[in-house]
């Protein structure tokens, strides 16, 4: 997984992909990401807000949180 919280990033656009997970009796979606083999591209934030890097890296970070905010749940032990 990549994670997109820090002012560097090497980002490379990898797609996710759900499939059916058993866990004890329930049985619920994971999301596979299936970017192994997608080409990376360096990215970092500086001082200029409207630079290609700063733009990239905030446009990562949305997305990121886009899907742990609405396909991740909490681990139930």
């Amino acid at each position: 997984m990549i994670s997109v919280r820090t002012p560097t990033r090497d980002f490379g656009g990898p797609t996710t992909s759900p499939r059916p997970g058993t866990f004890g009796s329930a049985t619920q979606a994971i999301y596979d990401l299936m970017g192994k083999d997608a080409i990376l591209f360096h990215h970092s934030i500086n001082d200029d807000d409207t630079s290609t890097g700063s733009q990239y890296v905030d446009q990562a970070k949305t997305w990121f949180d886009s899907l742990w905010n609405s396909i991740a749940t909490d681990y139930q032990r």
